[in-house]
């Protein structure tokens, strides 16, 4: 017998949990996107001054 026991945690989700945190995941993946290229224009123009 093993002296290690496992431990689990079980979560239940129903869809409109999995849809918010969808939305959310891809709110943060686009706002990521624009701060990355207003941070790129912003070094841009600051070299071409």
């Amino acid at each position: 017998m093993s002296l290690k026991k496992e431990k689990s945690i079980k979560f239940n989700f129903d869809v409109s949990a999995y849809r918010l945190i969808g939305r959310e995941l891809i709110t943060d993946r686009i706002t990521a996107l624009f701060e990355l290229v207003k941070t790129h224009m912003m070094q841009m123009l600051k070299m071409l001054q």
